[in-house]
């Protein structure tokens, strides 16, 4: 029995406590590289393993292994302690072609395979001057607004040191440094150290353009000494990258010109989807992500026209990121939603027309219809006895003569109970025949608090307190609306203003307090609450119970 007992106690731990397998993963700096250049591999391993057990003999098939240096590290991360194992290889091609990077195995665990396409060397400029600079474009011409890739390349032999250069300043475009990449190539048994920037350029308007030439300097020959601790004796030498002209051509249309080199729109509902109400907003997200473009050309999404929705924008988050090598921009959209009515609401497809830049073709980002499933508006609900009661089963309790006087009691109790209920029942059927507008309630209590509140929070200049404030308000017997979009149709143009400007503060990204207190929508919550009430109050009269 003790052995059943461990044998399930263990089992429930396995299946509490998931085992996460090992990985080894790789990967490289570059997958096209000349034949005289060297590139970077990354293997690493999610545990600790002895560093021997990676067989490298069949990379050394197609690459010459320059470097290979190990290390382990250690993280700890809220208590969790993670070890893996990384090696760092720097190679050199035999030869040029596709080459493979084989795929590598540890304890059963295996990496990917890579492909690197291998250029036949190149001269690399005049190799007879220590120092050379290389300057290219991906094309000749393109059009506004689509991006150019322009790569300087500058080769230093090793006798070369203290490089300076200019910096890339290009009239009339906007310039991105995507990558700035360090290497090695060897040419004739000799080594030779590479930088290499990547730059993307957007030119706005169509025209003649030039790129400023390039220059670069180093010193060969110098060495530090107590009288030059920052070797600056030595031979300045200077390489110069022509200026070059360029092209720009006028977009092949003038509206919804939106170039790129990929294009996604999708949505999300931070707050969810799954319960929308009458009256009660929830925050929609639309994300537009391009490829090659900058996020300030990204067009707006149009702005949603229905009757069963009102919708309140916020400031669009523009953002932009190019550490992979290429640039990526986004715009985020926020809007909070609300529904002015209960059932199945469609909220329309929207469609982006885009120019794909590689194909050269136009294509369109679609982001499919969402349907919304409104409930209606929550009510106030009467008393209800607790749901353990609901079902208790009456049953007649015989009275002991011998408890004392108990029983006489809770007689005399139950009777007047009845009495009261009789009692009810017939003023009930009095009031059924009395018109509506006399039956209207008056000022209750809780209905004075809530608004009490919401003036103090109208005094101020925090949408979040007010925002709250009215739900609460609302939510009481007002007399004036039971939700934000019936609240709304009683407003006027000021009113409604106020109300739209405390919204889109209130489900901002970034929120920022009110510019102003809402003078208008304050003067009109009290203009409607006090015509309601005067008005019921002037009809709340009842007939005598016992007339005449």
């Amino acid at each position: 029995m003790a052995l059943q007992k461990l044998l399930l106690t263990t089992t429930a731990l396995l299946l509490a406590f998931p085992v996460v397998a090992a990985e080894l993963s790789s990967q490289v700096d570059r997958t096209r590289i000349s034949a005289n250049e060297t590139l970077n591999l990354t293997l690493e391993y999610s545990e600790q393993v002895d560093t021997r057990q990676l067989d490298f003999s069949g990379l050394r098939q197609d690459f010459e292994i320059m470097g290979n240096s190990t290390q382990t590290s250690v993280n700890i991360v809220n208590g969790r302690q993670t070890v893996s194992t990384r090696w760092n290889l720097v190679l050199l091609p035999r030869r040029s072609g596709t080459l493979l990077i084989p795929s590598f195995q540890i304890e059963g665990n295996f990496s990917q395979a890579i492909e690197i396409q291998v250029s036949e060397a190149s001269a690399a400029g005049d190799r007879s001057r220590p120092l050379n600079v290389e300057m290219s474009l991906d094309r000749a011409s393109i059009y506004a607004q689509e991006q150019l890739l322009l790569t300087v390349k500058l080769t230093a032999a090793s006798s070369v040191s203290n490089l300076t250069g200019d910096s890339l300043d290009v009239p009339g475009a906007e310039v991105y440094l995507l990558s700035q990449e360090r290497y090695a190539e060897m040419v004739d048994g000799a080594n030779w150290q590479v930088i290499e920037w990547r730059y993307a350029l957007f030119f706005d308007q169509a025209g003649s353009y030039e790129i400023p030439a390039q220059v670069f300097s180093g010193l060969v020959g110098s060495s530090r000494s107590v009288f030059d601790p920052f070797g600056s004796n030595g031979e300045r030498v200077i390489a110069r990258a022509p200026a070059q002209g360029l092209q720009i051509q006028p977009p092949p249309r003038e509206t919804n010109w939106l170039p790129a080199q990929d294009l996604k729109i999708s949505s999300s509902w931070p707050g969810g989807a799954g319960s929308v109400q009458v009256g009660e907003p929830v925050t929609r997200q639309i994300l537009i992500e391009a490829r090659g473009q900058r996020p300030e050309v990204i067009p707006p999404v149009a702005a949603l026209q229905q009757q069963q929705v009102r919708s309140y924008a916020d400031q669009p988050q523009l953002s932009s990121d190019n550490s992979n090598g290429q640039l990526i921009s986004q715009r985020i959209e926020s809007a909070a939603l609300v529904a002015t009515e209960a059932g199945e609401i469609t909220l329309p497809e929207i469609r982006i027309p885009w120019w794909d830049q590689s194909e050269q073709v136009w294509k369109e980002a679609l982001l499919p219809a969402e349907t919304l499933l409104v409930q209606p508006a929550a009510a106030v609900q009467a008393l209800a006895p607790p749901p353990e009661l609901e079902h208790v089963p009456s049953e007649a309790v015989p009275i002991d003569a011998s408890a004392g006087y108990w029983p006489w009691v809770t007689s005399a109790l139950g009777l007047l109970s009845l009495l009261l209920l009789m009692d009810r029942i017939r003023l009930r059927r009095r009031l059924q025949g009395t018109p509506a507008a006399l039956q209207e309630k008056s000022v209750t209590p809780a209905e004075q608090a809530a608004f009490r509140r919401l003036q103090q929070a109208l005094a101020g200049t925090d949408a979040a307190a007010i925002e709250v404030a009215l739900q609460q308000w609302l939510g009481s017997d007002n007399g004036v609306a039971a939700h934000l979009a019936a609240l709304q149709d009683r407003l006027d143009s000021a009113g409604r203003e106020d109300l739209e400007r405390i919204m889109r503060s209130r489900y901002a990204r970034n929120a920022q307090p009110l510019q102003a207190p809402p003078e208008a929508l304050t003067q009109q919550l009290q203009e409607l609450r006090s015509a309601g009430h005067s008005s019921s109050s002037a009809k709340a009269g009842l007939p005598p119970l016992y007339p005449a």
